[in-house]
């Protein structure tokens, strides 16, 4: 009995955790919201649970966010590509330019690569990159053949 109390106990502080680590990055999204970028938070997803936030950008592009406080591995980025090509089947209307997956580190700095298809950023950076990916005209090269291959 008391090993299931330590275990739940466990589950209860890293949901917290969890939870905290989804509003950093929804205080790094907010200020989209002026320049003409809608949010959503905690989409659901009948395939995978949720996707922890969605923005899109004016220029019809979308991005699919998986938050993680400090580590990931490649179970999470297969998991956020697919949320992305969910995102961009089921709400095409909202990403009729694509839908990206992004993952975002909130406890790193600095951060800002791609890894296997994933944009992986820093909460530190996540406004800064999100802007430039949208901003080009045709879908980042990063993403187009991911994309191609699951229509």
């Amino acid at each position: 009995m008391l090993v299931h109390a330590r275990r739940w106990v466990r589950l209860a502080g890293r949901s917290r955790i969890g939870a905290r680590s989804e509003d950093d990055v929804r205080r790094a999204l907010a200020p989209l919201e002026s320049e003409g970028w809608r949010l959503r938070h905690s989409l659901p997803n009948r395939e995978r649970g949720d996707i922890d936030s969605v923005a899109i950008a004016p220029t019809g592009i979308a991005f699919a966010i998986e938050t993680k406080t400090k580590t990931f591995d490649a179970r999470h980025l297969a998991s956020v590509r697919d949320m992305a090509a969910w995102l961009y089947r089921r709400r095409r209307r909202w990403c009729h330019r694509g839908a990206l997956p992004v993952l975002c580190v909130v406890r790193a700095t600095g951060v800002e690569r791609v890894q296997d298809g994933v944009l992986i950023v820093s909460v530190d950076r996540v406004g800064t990159s999100l802007r430039a990916a949208a901003a080009t005209s045709q879908r980042p090269a990063f993403l187009a053949a991911d994309t191609a291959t699951r229509r």
